[in-house]
């Protein structure tokens, strides 16, 4: 068997127990060929209901294949690349022999969609800018160059890309190598500053595109964010929200960190730029000043808070473990060795309190449960904003593979207790969202009960709106749950039009 299918099929075992995302099993420090993983995986998780739907109905072939193939990661990505990928398997032996053997029945069955799966991947290989565009938030703890700095090595590492890509085709045959000075220019189109949030760089999709071992992702000056997830943040205390440096800020369901260092990031610009101001108006600059503000986050899962924390050190918001601060410069400095690039100031991993201006913690982590905090409590006396960004249905992401992973796993739970599927539409399960929204109208009363804050920001990434304008509704007195009737459809109606548009 070929080491590339016992690489993903490790990476692909340890999705599917849920143990960790698609990306971060596939983009482990010990997975080497990364980028070819994570395809293959991926693609092998978008397609393993319908595969494990054409074992079981080819009458014999889960018996025979799990013979001869008896991890059933291994099973399902053999099985992709020869009905649906590239219509053979690295490797022979016995398992291999199984798997052809059964291709002709399989291969029936899934006829419907193979077609438009080898379209797919085809214009894929193309290397058109056609998929969903990429983003990077440029984070100001770290990055301190300026975003024109940032935009100009985001630009570069594109261009390096293009080359990268029309070299091979140029020794293919299959084009001319472009001059230098027009793949700068390409490179210079693709990028673009976000019009909505603050430091957030948008660039098209380019074939080859890779972040996830650029110096900037790995000292923390470049966070990758899906420009969706910037939005609480950035309503709470961006530029244009009016908030600035009114107090602390709370983020009460914090892991796995993004939302909570985006938060920081931009409490830490308001800061510098009010101290500055302060400094110019009483004729002292350099002197000391405004307190900065900080962010504490909250949750009850430490695994996550972990995560959480390693996140928050990476981008310069609170001192790491010694092993964190280790594990980064250790990395940084592997990437740094083989290609030398310009120092970074700022620091680099190791230096989280130089990058923010002194010896406080931009974040302050805590494990707790946020329905049990003390609102009175000494640490909140400077407490003025709340971020809440519940557990939800996760109706709204589109191409979620790790959701699609649960999804997979929570029918299959369901059907051994049941005995019964509901055809794979676990995301518009009713009990589910139920309990769902009484944690998520629970936590914003919660929210609301402090009796210091001044601004609550509530979101979540569904769709439906008993998890988004009727949770707000509830909290605010307008909609009574236990009372339909034309007061509450009116009311209802008044939070629903326009929809989202809630602050």
């Amino acid at each position: 068997m070929s080491s590339a299918y016992r690489e993903a099929a490790g990476v692909l075992e340890v999705v599917l127990s849920r143990k960790r995302g698609l990306r971060a099993a596939a983009l482990a420090p010990h997975v080497k060929n990364k980028r070819k993983v994570l395809a293959l995986v991926t693609r092998t998780v978008e397609n393993q209901a319908h595969i494990e739907r054409a074992i079981a109905e080819t009458k014999g072939a889960a018996k025979k294949i799990a013979a001869a193939v008896p991890n059933r990661a291994m099973r399902l990505l053999m099985l992709y690349d020869l009905l649906l990928g590239s219509g053979k398997i690295s490797g022979g032996g016995k398992a291999s022999r199984a798997c052809k053997e059964l291709k002709g029945p399989l291969a029936k069955i899934l006829e419907p969609i193979a077609a438009a799966h080898r379209a797919a991947l085809a214009a894929e290989a193309i290397g058109g800018k056609n998929g969903p565009p990429r983003y990077v938030r440029v984070n100001p703890v770290r990055a301190q160059g300026g975003l024109d700095e940032e935009i100009q090595d985001l630009r570069q590492h594109i261009a390096e890309t293009l080359r990268a890509h029309r070299q091979q085709q140029s020794h293919a045959g299959e084009s001319k190598l472009p001059e230098s000075h027009e793949t700068e220019q390409e490179a210079r189109d693709l990028v673009r500053v976000d019009p909505h949030v603050s430091n957030l760089l948008v660039c098209a999709s380019v074939k080859g595109l890779e972040f996830h071992n650029h110096p900037k992702v790995l000292n923390g000056s470049w966070i990758l964010q899906d420009k969706a997830s910037c939005f609480s943040a950035e309503a709470l205390a961006g530029p244009d929200s009016g908030y600035r440096c009114r107090g602390d800020v709370l983020d009460a369901c914090a892991a796995p960190g993004n939302k909570t260092t985006h938060a920081a990031a931009l409490l830490h610009v308001a800061h510098r730029e009010a101290q500055l101001a302060a400094q110019l108006a009483a004729g002292r600059v350099g002197a000391g000043g405004l307190a900065a503000c900080r962010v504490f986050a909250m949750d009850r899962d430490p695994v996550r808070l972990g995560t959480l924390r390693r996140r928050a050190a990476l981008a310069g918001c609170c001192t790491p473990d010694d092993s964190d601060a280790a594990a980064a410069v250790a990395a940084v400095g592997r990437k740094q060795g083989k290609k030398k690039r310009k120092a970074q100031p700022g620091g680099g991993p190791d230096s989280p309190s130089e990058a923010s201006g002194g010896s406080t913690e931009l974040v302050v982590t805590e494990c707790g449960d946020f329905l049990q905090a003390d609102p009175q409590a000494p640490k909140f006396a400077n407490l003025r904003a709340i971020l809440l960004d519940p557990s939800c249905s996760g109706s709204g992401i589109t191409d979620s593979l790790d959701r699609l992973v649960d999804r997979v796993a929570e029918r299959e739970e369901r059907t051994k207790a049941t005995g019964k599927s509901n055809g794979g539409n676990e995301r518009c399960d009713t009990s589910k969202i139920d309990g769902l929204v009484r944690f998520q109208k629970a936590a914003l009363a919660k929210a609301m009960s402090f009796p210091q804050v001044e601004r609550v920001v509530y979101s979540t990434c569904s769709i439906h709106d008993q998890e988004n304008e009727l949770v707000v509704a509830s909290a605010l007195g307008k909609a009574e749950d236990e009372s339909p009737g034309n007061a509450a459809e009116a009311d209802e109606k008044e939070f629903l039009d326009p929809p989202g548009m809630l602050i």
